[in-house]
C-alpha cells in the first residue's frame, strides 16, 4: 500500500493545543523548583529572550 495523502496539521488547525503545550510547560517548570504563568510563557514576539519574558528563569539555563 502506498502513500495516498499525508495531512499536516499547523497548531490551530486540526487541533488546538496551545493550551497543553502551555500546561507542559508549567509541569516542566515545576520539576524543577521553577514556576510560571500562562501569561508568562506566551511569547507573541519571537524576538524575547527568557530574560525578557521569564527573568526569575534565567539562573536554570545552562550557561
Amino acid at each position: 500500500m502506498s502513500i495516498q495523502a499525508v495531512i499536516f496539521d499547523m497548531d490551530g488547525v486540526i487541533i488546538d493545543s496551545e493550551a497543553l503545550w502551555r500546561q507542559a510547560q508549567i509541569d516542566a517548570l515545576a520539576q524543577w523548583g521553577a514556576t510560571a504563568s500562562v501569561e508568562e510563557l506566551r511569547n507573541p514576539d519571537q524576538r524575547q529572550t527568557p530574560r525578557r519574558y521569564c527573568p526569575h528563569l534565567v539562573p536554570l539555563l545552562p550557561a
